[in-house]
């Protein structure tokens, strides 16, 4: 059934399941993730809006997008619909056990089981692989209630299907106890009848439907109403399952390798560092352009994998990667976390991409630490220019045009502040975070170490680690308070005197200039 691109009408969620028929769960969506507390709130909000009268109770968007093979696949609800669907089981669990078959009946044929022609039934939802047996056990068997919590406290039992049948046996709970009302009788059928009917009619959800993932894409990315939006590294997963099921595996150890990395912030890198600067709302449409085949989605899974343990490895001083290069290299991405800038991280995975000559790759990084410095941190330039400089660096070493430090040089030119402005901005400069506070001091003192010459990473790297930032003494309301020259580095191991500690603002002001002389040397544009 062909859309615009969106059509939205409202439902109440019994007839949305009845017309819709049935909902399948893509790959790429998590299972069921409700907990007690989640799904208790939901009852008592429906319980809430029936004992006050309330005509309708809406419960949110839920997102469709219909399939050739006549199912909706279910793109965002599934939470909701999978719990609502407990609750019409358990109220057909309830009706049974009152001698009301017919009614049991209805309430499976209307609301839980479908029949394809031919004579294949099957829940009107399909979740996906983990969760679907467990479904078909708590929603449509007659499970007695001693069976379903012995299920449920299974020891063995845990994560999403320990969550799933915990929510059927709560939400057949809470039908019995709903249907008993404030009787002291086994129950009221009538009441059951009025929770039936207020889950059909006045339980509302607003159905969108999308013609394709990426409509669906953009959708959540106008509305992010609940802060819970489909990724596009949900999408890409649906789009490389599609296209080959058997890279399931490969997919698993992608997510591990990616640990606890925002998946936008990581899809925008793995795009940025091989073709250059992407809106996040293009990212899904473009992987779908340039990898549209099944051979073309296992390179895309291969690539993904290899930027995905690249990055990684920026973060982690013990990754198996450094083995392969020295320790220059491993210092000065290092150095350039102290900075709390992320901005640099497509740049470094396309520099280590592409360069094999390690010397190269040391020149660049240490050039690509002066811009940054210069430009963002120190001069505090717009992060619109900082990305789309680094982006056309990413896309000319993907293209094999940055082969010597002066081609990246050249391309850093816009970021290349010049030695007055940078010294200038430095000694004026005020900074709260402290790893940077740490880093510039530490950078000052190997300065001095090395006769004032440029200071190695490895060097600057030493001091950071074995000293701490202090502030020294000045009223916080003094302006010398607020200069890099107001702090030091102690030792980690001891605790510096409070009389060293003091410093007069006319001290403060002369370490800082000082320390704004050193400036451009130690961060020099030199290749």
């Amino acid at each position: 059934m062909a859309v615009s691109q969106f059509e939205a009408k409202t439902f109440g969620v019994g007839e949305l399941i009845t017309q819709r028929k049935l909902f399948r769960v893509p790959p790429h969506q998590r299972s069921y993730a409700w907990d007690k507390e989640s799904v208790d709130a939901f009852l008592q909000d429906i319980e809430t809006a029936i004992s006050n009268g309330a005509s309708d109770y809406f419960i949110g968007l839920i997102v469709i997008q219909a399939s050739e093979i006549g199912e909706w696949i279910l793109l965002d609800g599934q939470q909701r619909l999978t719990t609502v669907s407990l609750v019409f089981a358990g109220l057909r669990h309830w009706l049974l056990q009152h001698g009301l078959e017919a009614d049991a009946t209805q309430i499976h044929n209307e609301y839980l089981g479908v029949r394809r022609l031919g004579g294949t039934s099957s829940s009107r939802m399909l979740l996906n692989t983990e969760n679907q047996a467990y479904f078909q056990r708590a929603a449509l068997e007659p499970v007695p209630d001693e069976r379903l919590k012995l299920d449920c406290n299974y020891s063995e039992l845990a994560g999403s299907n320990k969550l799933l049948l915990q929510a059927a046996f709560r939400c057949r709970s809470w039908v019995r106890d709903f249907a008993r009302g404030d009787s002291d009788g086994v129950g009221d059928q009538s009441r059951a009848y009025d929770l039936a009917r207020f889950l059909d009619q006045r339980l509302k959800v607003v159905a969108v439907e999308v013609s394709s993932d990426v409509d669906a894409y953009v959708l959540f990315e106008s509305l992010n109403d609940r802060g819970v939006a489909l990724s596009a590294l949900d999408l890409v997963k649906n789009h490389i399952l599609s296209r080959d099921p058997a890279a399931e595996i490969r997919w698993q150890a992608l997510v591990e390798a990616l640990g606890d990395e925002n998946p936008e912030d990581f899809l925008k890198i793995f795009w940025t560092n091989r073709r250059g600067v992407i809106q996040k709302s293009q990212i899904f449409k473009g992987i779908k352009s340039h990898y549209p085949t099944a051979d073309a989605v296992n390179r895309l899974l291969t690539e993904l994998m290899q930027d995905a343990n690249t990055l990684s490895a920026l973060q982690d001083d013990d990754h198996p990667i450094w083995t392969r290069y020295r320790d220059e290299i491993r210092d000065s991405i290092f150095l350039m976390r102290a900075l709390e800038s992320k901005q640099w991280r497509p740049v470094v995975i396309a520099l280590l991409r592409t360069i094999t000559d390690e010397s190269v790759i040391a020149a660049c990084l240490r050039l690509l630490t002066t811009a940054i410095v210069r430009f963002q941190v120190i001069g505090k330039g717009r992060t619109g220019v900082v990305e789309k400089v680094f982006g056309r660096i990413c896309q000319s070493l993907s293209n094999g045009r940055i082969n010597i430090p002066l081609d990246f040089k050249e391309h850093l030119a816009e970021l290349l502040t010049t030695d007055e402005q940078f010294r200038n901005t430095f000694e004026s400069h005020e900074e709260k975070k402290f790893s940077r506070i740490a880093y510039f001091l530490a950078a000052d003192r190997a300065f001095e170490s090395s006769s004032n010459t440029p200071p190695h990473p490895r060097e600057i790297r030493k001091i950071l680690e074995r000293n701490r930032v202090v502030n020294n003494s000045v009223p916080a309301d003094h302006i010398a308070a607020k200069m890099l020259g107001a702090f030091t580095l102690s030792p980690t191991a001891t605790a510096l005197p409070r009389t060293e500690l003091s410093s007069t603002p006319d001290e403060i002001v002369e370490r800082t200039s000082l320390m704004a002389d050193h400036a451009p040397q130690i961060w020099n544009a030199e290749c």
